[in-house]
């Protein structure tokens, strides 16, 4: 999602300090910590709060014990310079043989080009995006969402 300025000044203000700061950021730089998670609780749709209390364990694992995290991206998921920087698997999904549910948010980080290529390769696919979410659809429209998998499921 492109932001402008005009859309949420702080949020916008808060994007420009993370990435001025990032290749300084660990994850255990409380400042840049909680800047960067309001800026990803900013990302849902309005009035849902996030992250849900439900990975409030998760999180908390993560800033205890950072090493898988930082290994596989590095600092953030911002500035990716870690195992992951230049792995792919696009050459070989179009091997998967068996129907594949796609799923994102209208306000994810996992935007829709990033999602195009999967629902290109994989043969069997279905592919659906949740209006009234961000990453986490399964939380943020919960009916929904388990109403689609159900279906998914059952070859309805």
């Amino acid at each position: 999602m492109m932001m402008e300025k005009g859309q949420d000044s702080l949020l916008y203000d808060a994007a420009l300090v993370l990435l001025r700061h990032l290749p300084l950021w660990t994850p255990d730089t409380p400042t840049l910590d909680s800047l960067l998670l309001h800026a990803l609780s900013r990302r849902g749709p309005a009035g849902r709060p996030a992250p849900p209390e439900e990975l409030g364990s998760s999180f908390a694992a993560m800033q205890a014990d950072p090493i898988v995290y930082s290994t596989m991206l590095g600092p953030s998921e911002f500035t990716i310079v870690g195992t992951l920087k230049d792995w792919s698997c696009l050459d070989q999904i179009h091997t998967i043989d068996c129907p594949t549910l796609l799923t994102n948010g209208a306000d994810d980080e996992a935007q829709d080009v990033a999602v195009q290529p999967f629902f290109a390769k994989i043969p069997k696919v279905r592919w659906v995006t949740f209006a009234n979410s961000s990453h986490m659809a399964f939380f943020e429209e919960r009916d929904r969402y388990f109403e689609i998998v159900g279906k998914f499921l059952t070859g309805a």
